[in-house]
């Protein structure tokens, strides 16, 4: 075989190349294109999560007896938004900044859509209520808020309605003798205030009694001594107009006469 024949029956390799730029952004175009196509998969399902109303939040409060679960998730503002645009640390925020009678919120979102908040309220919240308002107070008389719910807490009335709106904090009345008291008796009395101190009605006979209470003393010692003494009296088939416990250590009592 001629060397004419044998270069007419054979190829070159080099030949059939494309020219080396072309190769290279050739490969680098398809090589990127399941990246391309997955990045873009990915935008259209982000996108369907944070729009569609699969994941929308769906709420529970769990460990909130003194403010509505309504009132809480209001608050929050989280009515129709997607699990995945929330932002636990700042919702927390808010309820604490809201609410004056929390002492600590945990905010959890779980998939596809729940929204788990936990809430801690303090203790020993009591309620001042004068002119018509209420209001939360803690245990030294800072208030807290505005009361929305007050079932189980001790109540002090403002006899006179002078301090509907105190300023931060309500002051003269003792309000850890009232806390002590009602602890000792078990129970969550309503308290009236004057200057002349703290007067607590109690069941004597079939009759609303008022004791006295003052502004000083044990609150469980005042407590124990008008437990005493009014078993006393019912005993002897006593009926009293007044117990005054202002000093417990040697109460005194008036008697209705027939």
């Amino acid at each position: 075989m001629s060397s004419r024949q044998a270069s007419r029956g054979s190829k070159d390799p080099q030949a059939e190349e494309p020219p080396q730029g072309v190769a290279r952004r050739t490969w680098w175009r398809w090589s990127r294109a399941p990246g391309l196509a997955l990045a873009v998969l990915a935008l259209v399902i982000l996108l369907g999560l944070l729009n569609g109303t699969r994941f929308a939040a769906d709420a529970r409060v769990e460990g909130s007896n003194l403010v509505p679960e309504q009132d809480l998730l209001a608050s929050m503002g989280i009515a129709g938004q997607s699990v995945f645009v929330l932002q636990p640390a700042a919702l927390e925020r808010r309820l604490l900044d809201t609410y004056g009678c929390l002492e600590d919120v945990t905010v959890m979102t779980r998939l596809p859509n729940l929204v788990v908040v936990t809430v801690q309220e303090r203790s020993h919240v009591m309620v001042w209520e004068s002119g018509g308002k209420r209001l939360w107070v803690d245990e030294t008389g800072n208030v807290l808020g505005d009361a929305l719910g007050s079932q189980g807490l001790i109540t002090v009335e403002d006899a006179l309605g002078h301090m509907p709106s105190p300023d931060g904090y309500v002051p003269g009345v003792p309000w850890e003798m009232a806390r002590d008291v009602a602890r000792q008796l078990g129970a969550t009395p309503r308290f009236y205030f004057q200057e002349q101190g703290l007067t607590l009605y109690v069941h004597v006979q079939g009759n609303d009694v008022p004791a006295y209470l003052g502004c000083q003393g044990d609150g469980a010692v005042k407590a124990a001594v008008l437990e005493a003494l009014v078993e006393r009296l019912e005993s002897k088939g006593l009926q009293p107009a007044y117990l005054d416990l202002s000093r417990e250590s040697a109460p005194v009592f008036g008697v209705i006469q027939g």
